[in-house]
């Protein structure tokens, strides 16, 4: 009777860890952002035509005809399917602050804008029936044909893995894996200057067409940085200039103060120090 006591007592505990673990995992829906032309989504073995707000569940796929694109968006990712494209949701789960996103291109091409990962167990994967994409906060682009799969990074980094190989692309870069695809390709090389900016005008289109907000995503590193550079040196050169200028003004005072700044400055006597404080 005791062991048969344990054994019930063993199974009722497992059993609610099971459940109380599926209440925590919390199934995403796939929201339909933007549609062109036509295209359908493939539920339960049920074709529906796809709709502006519809909500793709886990195990849905997308089809688009000659003319269909279907823009799709979850906790800040963003994938766009383009035309002749087969696109599936494999897995969007929410656990805790913990996120696992799958997503298949069986066929055709994709852009995806994959949200920073929140936790070191979230994950976010792209996979073909070559290779697997496991993306890092990136923009990228992906086109799968039946014997090659190929990788374009816009921004970010990912790494993608086939047939035992792994690789790490970053900005800037692309490489193919399949049967197709060619020793050269197979190896990642950088994308030419005027090709990336095909890549990075064709990005910002999906988010135009979509209304998407891109404050998350990183800007082209060459006006980022310049933009950046360029406030830095104004704030910069605005506090030299005050700063200069009350040194000037004032040779007896042991603090100077400036309110349009909120700069304060401390004179040490002897030793030719200034102490400079910006709140």
């Amino acid at each position: 009777m005791k062991r048969t006591g344990l054994i019930i007592a063993m199974v009722a505990i497992a059993a609610t860890a099971l459940m109380f673990s599926s209440a925590s995992a919390e199934e995403l829906k796939v929201d339909v952002i933007a549609t062109k032309g036509a295209a359908t989504v493939v539920r339960d073995e049920h074709e529906n035509p796809v709709r502006l707000g519809m909500k793709l569940a886990t195990g849905d796929t997308v089809r688009t005809t000659a003319d269909g694109e279907v823009t799709l968006s979850w906790l800040g990712n963003v994938v766009k399917v383009y035309p002749l494209s087969r696109f599936r949701v494999q897995e969007a789960k929410l656990e805790g602050k913990t996120t696992k996103s799958t997503m298949k291109l069986e066929t055709g091409k994709i852009f995806a804008r994959a949200a920073k990962l929140m936790t070191p167990d979230s994950s976010f994967e792209i996979r073909t029936p070559t290779a697997i994409a496991g993306v890092r906060g990136s923009e990228i682009f992906v086109v799968s044909t039946p014997d090659k799969s190929s990788f374009i990074v816009v921004s970010g980094e990912f790494e993608v893995a086939s047939d035992g190989l792994s690789v790490v692309l970053d900005q800037s870069t692309k490489v193919a894996f399949g049967p197709g695809a060619t020793e050269v390709e197979s190896t990642p090389q950088d994308v030419p200057a005027g090709e990336m900016k095909e890549f990075q005008a064709e990005a910002a289109a999906v988010y135009e067409e979509a209304n998407v907000d891109t404050t998350s995503t990183r800007a082209p590193a060459e006006e980022q940085s310049g933009e950046t550079s360029n406030e830095q040196a104004d704030e910069q050169t605005n506090v030299q200039e005050v700063t200069e200028t009350s040194i000037e003004e004032t040779t007896t005072n042991d603090t100077i103060t400036s309110p349009a700044t909120d700069v304060v400055i401390d004179l040490q006597e002897g030793t030719g120090g200034v102490n400079l404080q910006i709140d």
